[in-house]
């Protein structure tokens, strides 16, 4: 008889241990679904990197590199978004000086 209630013991502890692990895989898709993207670190740029897209910039005619290298540390070195400032920067400067 002691080894029919062990056998029963052991069986509810398996199921008990299925039961947490469901529990606790559901609650990740949850944290998953609802609390957005999980947060990463940002990429790590070498200098070589850095050096060819200040070798775009200035190919561009962006040629002030303090500014360049800001705004590629603020735009995490997203070319496109720095030329977009740039751009931006360069359009009110041009609009000024014109009028």
């Amino acid at each position: 008889k002691s080894c029919d209630h062990s056998r029963h013991h052991n069986g509810s502890s398996i199921a008990g241990g299925l039961v947490k692990g469901a529990l606790s895989v559901a609650a990740s898709a949850y944290k998953a679904l609802f609390s957005g993207p999980p947060v990463t670190a940002q990429p790590v740029i070498s200098e070589d990197q850095t050096a060819a897209l200040m070798a775009h910039l200035f190919e561009m005619g962006f040629c002030d590199r303090q500014l360049n290298l800001r705004l590629l540390r603020k735009h995490n070195h997203n070319i496109l978004q720095v030329v977009t400032e740039l751009l931006q920067v360069n359009n009110n400067d041009w609009y000024s000086h014109r009028y």
